[in-house]
């Protein structure tokens, strides 16, 4: 390759000496650099050297690239086509093609930035190529622009002015530097010659030093000179001057500090030089020889050892070295040094008169343990800052600008610390719920103190976070800053949102305990007087010789009863939650079936019916009797709300299918619900109709019936429009009607009323009118019954008579029935074989639990005549 010296005309002045150093360097760089480079000629086209980087990169061989001409290279078609676009480039100073994409012979795609710029050595016409990697340029880049970030935050909390220049012109002043010059706003000095700041006849020593710190010559970086402030006064700088590489290009970075203060202390300690007697801090003298001519009272005091150790001494360590640098400089040496565990700043000065060097020794103790607390302050607060598990953001109070974020907050939050850092709060985007303009941040910047719970943030993924937001403002380095503590908060809203669902379960758990135990006194004192109600009215109905308004009246009191008995079932039935007793049935069929209950009073209320049902929907296994109850109590529902709304209405039932579930829909055009009554709607005892119209135990025991069939009950409501319920249940079948759909069969009992007459029937029941109302229908088939009121009396007789049938009260007051039916199995376990227990609450756990294992037959008050017969005929039949 020829010699390029840098692809400039060589410089007349250089001799070979040099020329020959620039082209080593030259190549050096050209070997090294992680660009690629092609060399080209510019006049055939044809390349002429091609860097390491370049064949590495691509993994096209040298010999495959040198003097052939560059339109050949399938991988540079798009930027040479054919030997007219290389014209084109020579007549331009400068072309750049960016995300040039390039293959390689892996069959990779780069993506280049390709920058073509012709150039002239002393025998030809070149192009130099550069080929650069986008994606670790623009990572380099980025990292580059973070780290510029991180320094200007730094430099606005740091306690010395920093500026920044280039060519001579200041891009960046911290706010130190502006109030150490005079100004109030940053414009005043972005752009402005950097001399400016400097008294004139200090400018030229500055520029001097400047050109000798660019062209790479030994110079001191720090130096004093006189800093000319704005309005014209003036003062002690000290200086400290380095190059640094930022994003856009090379730049100048100035450290300056106002030594006014450092100068007065000099001019003190100068001050007690001359009357050393006076100074509270060691002076010593001492001869080139080593000999110390001079000790003032207070080294004498601090240092008592002095005399008899002398050069020895600590305070005197290092002396002849310190001592021939300050013949040869002229100058006074300052050194730290650490005596009988103080800290001492020394200042070493040598009297040329005298031949004497004269120490000054200032205890700074205080000073540097004050640094070394402050230092590990700082390392303890940035530890904490650290590893906090609270998201933590730093605002200046200013400004509203963000000068510092935890890693834990960029971790939560998703968003890069480049992304959150210089910007004001209110243009952060998951604070827009909160802060979003700068009024909300003079408000909590006024506030000092401020607590919120329940702020919704958004992550940079889009999640919701419920968060505490904590602020607190304190003062740093004379500057005001606000701490904002963010803590995720969601699982414990989560928590707490579950804690109180469970209380909510909990409690209507609790009443319904409550009510349990209600029901089963209920169940025992209402339907014993009732089975009596029944069975009486129905005797009285069969007979012949009463009027047509009697019979009435007493087909009334049986309807009436009939219907407290059911009420009776379903309040045990909520209160005990009995398991269902399941069969096939057809939904549709069910909801007919209840139609046709409330027909005339759907009628009579001009309630028009619409069915939509599916015809092809399957037979489910479920309990009949309970999903007739929850339909019924649905129709109802509807029927009530529609009829107090406007004296009519529609009610749509509808049924559909899914692949696993049945749909169905009670849709009425009510009034409808409020989100207040749709929350508590399936709650106990909670009715929206007039009082003494309503339990509030239907929806509840509905829902209850429906979550025991492994389905779900929910409502959907608008006020002023209506209310539908829509009930999902499982399709489930019989293992053995999996494959084809139930038969619908009658069961028909028949008895056999000549089977056994005449029996001798004993009944033990502390209610009279039950034992009354066995006795009389018994009585009437013919059978001898004899009544016991309480067991002490049944036993009597059971001594005196053998009995072909007992009938037995399982609960009753003083020696209970289970406790007679124990007696009678030790006594006379044949006759234990003809009991049969009758009881008002089959509900009861313990009761339920004793009967299921005797194996005894069970009558539930109340009963009617019939049930009565049919168990007398088949237990006598036996």
């Amino acid at each position: 390759m020829d010699k390029l010296n840098g692809y400039k005309n060589p410089t007349p002045s250089l001799t070979k000496e040099d020329l020959a150093t620039r082209e080593g360097d030259f190549r050096h760089l050209f070997e090294t650099t992680t660009d690629g480079i092609l060399i080209i000629d510019a006049e055939t086209g044809h390349v002429i050297d091609v860097n390491p980087f370049f064949t590495e990169t691509l993994g096209y061989p040298r010999q495959d690239l040198v003097n052939k001409p560059v339109w050949e290279f399938k991988f540079l078609q798009k930027v040479f086509s054919d030997r007219n676009k290389l014209v084109e480039l020579k007549q331009k100073e400068f072309v750049i093609h960016q995300e040039l994409p390039l293959i390689t012979t892996r069959g990779d795609v780069l993506d280049m930035e390709l920058i073509g710029s012709p150039c002239e050595t002393e025998y030809r016409k070149l192009i130099k190529l550069n080929f650069r990697i986008l994606k670790e340029h623009k990572e380099a880049q980025s990292r580059l622009k973070e780290s510029e970030t991180r320094f200007s935050q730094l430099a606005e909390n740091v306690p010395i002015g920093i500026a920044v220049s280039r060519h001579g012109k200041t891009i960046y002043a911290n706010r130190v530097y502006l109030d150490m010059f005079g100004f109030e706003k940053r414009e005043e000095v972005y752009g402005t010659s950097h001399l400016d700041q400097i008294v004139p006849q200090f400018r030229d020593e500055v520029i001097q030093r400047t050109t000798d710190q660019e062209q790479g010559l030994p110079v001191d970086p720090q130096y004093e000179y006189q800093g000319l402030r704005k309005d014209g006064s003036s003062f002690p700088c000290q200086t400290q001057v380095s190059r640094v590489d930022l994003s856009d290009g090379p730049a100048m970075l100035g450290f300056f500090t106002d030594i006014t203060n450092l100068k007065i202390s000099s001019a003190r300690i100068e001050y007690l030089a001359a009357f050393p007697e006076l100074s509270p801090n060691p002076v010593i003298e001492i001869t080139l020889a080593g000999n110390i001519n001079y000790s003032n009272p207070a080294s004498q005091i601090i240092f008592p050892d002095l005399v008899s150790l002398g050069t020895m001494h600590p305070c005197l360590s290092e002396w002849p070295k310190i001592t021939t640098e300050l013949i040869l400089k002229k100058n006074s040496q300052v050194r730290e040094i650490r005596i009988n565990g103080h800290f001492y700043e020394q200042t070493f000065q040598y009297i040329d008169s005298l031949k004497t060097i004269r120490i000054y020794s200032h205890d700074i103790t205080k000073m540097k343990r004050a640094e070394t607390d402050w230092a590990n302050s700082e390392k303890r607060y940035r530890r904490l800052f650290e590893a906090a598990q609270d998201g933590i953001l730093i605002l200046d109070a200013d400004t509203g600008a963000v000068v510092d974020v935890n890693p834990f907050l960029v971790k939560m939050l998703g968003f890069t610390y480049v992304q959150l850092l210089g910007k004001t709060i209110w243009e952060l985007e998951f604070m827009e719920d909160f802060i979003d303009n700068k009024e909300k941040f003079e408000e909590l910047k006024e506030k000092g103190y401020v607590r919120n719970e329940d702020i919704p943030l958004k992550t940079a993924y889009g999640k919701r976070l419920e968060v505490e937001f904590v602020s607190n403002m304190y003062e740093v380095d004379h500057s005001k800053v606000i701490q904002c503590n963010i803590r995720d908060i969601t699982d414990r809203k989560t928590t707490e949102a579950e804690n109180i669902i469970l209380r909510d379960k909990s409690e209507i758990s609790n009443r319904l305990t409550v009510v349990g135990e209600m029901a089963a006194g209920i169940a025992h004192e209402i339907n014993n007087p009732l089975t009596g109600v029944i069975g009486f009215s129905e005797l009285l109905m069969e007979r012949k010789d009463l009027s047509a308004d009697v019979m009435e009246n007493l087909r009334i009191i049986n309807d009436g009863s009939v219907r407290v008995k059911d009420i009776i079932k379903r309040l045990l039935t909520f209160a005990r939650q009995a398991k269902p007793m399941k069969s096939s049935v057809s939904v549709n069929e069910l909801i007919d079936n209840t139609l046709e209950m409330r027909g005339y009073v759907l009628k009579t209320a001009n309630i028009e019916i619409v069915k939509n049902y599916d015809p092809d929907l399957p037979w489910i296994y479920a309990d009949p009797g309970q999903l007739q109850q929850v339909f019924l109590n649905l129709i109802i529902n509807a029927e009530y709300i529609m009829k107090t709304t406007h004296d009519k209405g529609k009610l749509t039932i509808s049924s559909y299918q899914t692949d696993k579930h049945i749909i169905l829909n009670f849709k009425d055009d009510g009034l409808g619900m409020t989100d207040e009554v749709k929350a508590k709607i399936f709650q106990p005892f909670f009715s929206t109709k007039a009082p003494g119209e309503g339990t509030g135990l239907g929806l509840g025991l509905s829902r209850s019936i429906i979550l025991e069939h492994q389905g779900t009950i929910e409502v959907n409501s608008m006020l002023g429009i209506g209310t539908t319920f829509t009930i999902t249940l499982p399709i489930t079948q019989l293992e053995d009607n999996k494959t084809k759909t139930p038969q619908v069969t009658k069961k028909v009992i028949k008895i056999d009323r000549k089977v056994v007459t005449n029996a001798r029937i004993l009944v033990v029941d502390d209610e009279a009118t039950v034992s009354a109302l066995i006795k009389s229908i018994l009585s009437i088939q013919g059978h001898v019954v004899d009544e016991a009121n309480n067991p002490e009396q049944a036993l009597k007789l059971m001594e005196e008579t053998s009995f072909d049938l007992i009938f037995l009260d399982i609960r009753m007051p003083g020696v209970s029935g289970m406790e007679l039916h124990k007696e009678i199995l030790t006594r006379w376990p044949k006759q234990a074989e003809h009991i049969v227990f009758i009881t008002g609450d089959t509900s009861d756990l313990p009761l339920k639990k004793y009967m299921s294992t005797q194996n005894v037959p069970i009558i539930s008050k109340p009963f009617n005549r019939q049930t009565l017969e049919e168990v007398t005929d088949q237990l006598l039949k036996k």
